[in-house]
């Protein structure tokens, strides 16, 4: 009796696989044998070496999908924040996942792939103290839905998730964070479910929106 082989895995590079978002998707995905996940471990400010570790895993390991995780904030005055913070910033959580995507494009246009890119509500919205924060974070999600728009003929797809707090270490340099309250902020397992149901998803979901039930922000010292 014959038997049909399983499909290989699916090849998803991951940014941020260290932080709170990023650690909870791998876990999760890592947990589908449909997916193999990659971590892309580079310092995503230095942009020489996010390209030469990237153009090495293309040579193995070409991917279905990337899924960018990283990112961080900074919240004050615009005026007190230093130029080398807004390069950044503007490094980090913009420029690197346009780099990325750019050196993965060939490939996941040839397996009619995925793109996840995790922004903030931030981007959809104008806050105080998050001039340069939202700008990154809006930047990225426009650069999402353009992009979608240039893959359909494809087959693949691109997906910007804006979520609000999200109960990670992402606070841990700020003063303020999500309240105890459970209803308070996402877990980072939850969003990380809906990262992997977007990806088995026949359709592209071209964007999200996800909040928690309830409003709930403390002050607190720095850690």
């Amino acid at each position: 009796m014959n038997q049909t082989a399983s499909p290989p895995p699916k090849i998803l590079y991951l940014t941020g696989s260290t932080g709170g978002m990023g650690r909870a998707i791998h876990a999760e995905l890592a947990s589908r044998p449909q997916y193999r996940v990659v971590p892309v471990l580079s310092r995503l400010e230095n942009q020489e070496a996010l390209v030469r570790e990237v153009e090495s895993l293309l040579e193995e390991s070409p991917p279905w999908g990337i899924i960018n995780a990283a990112g961080f904030g900074m919240f004050r005055p615009h005026e007190q924040i230093s130029p080398r913070d807004i390069q950044n910033m503007v490094a980090v959580n913009l420029t690197a996942p346009m780099v990325l995507a750019k050196l993965c494009l060939p490939a996941i246009q040839k397996n009619s792939g995925r793109i996840i890119h995790i922004a903030s509500i931030e981007a959809t919205r104008s806050s105080k103290w998050a001039a340069l924060y939202s700008a990154t974070k809006a930047g990225l999600r426009s650069f999402s839905l353009s992009l979608q728009e240039d893959l359909r003929r494809f087959g693949a797809g691109v997906t910007c998730i804006n979520p609000d707090l999200t109960r990670t270490g992402f606070f841990d340099n700020l003063e303020f964070r999500p309240s105890p309250d459970p209803a308070a902020a996402i877990e980072p397992a939850e969003l990380a479910r809906i990262v992997a149901d977007i990806l088995e998803q026949p359709n592209i979901v071209t964007e999200i929106t996800i909040r928690p039930p309830i409003l709930g922000i403390q002050k607190g010292p720095r850690t």
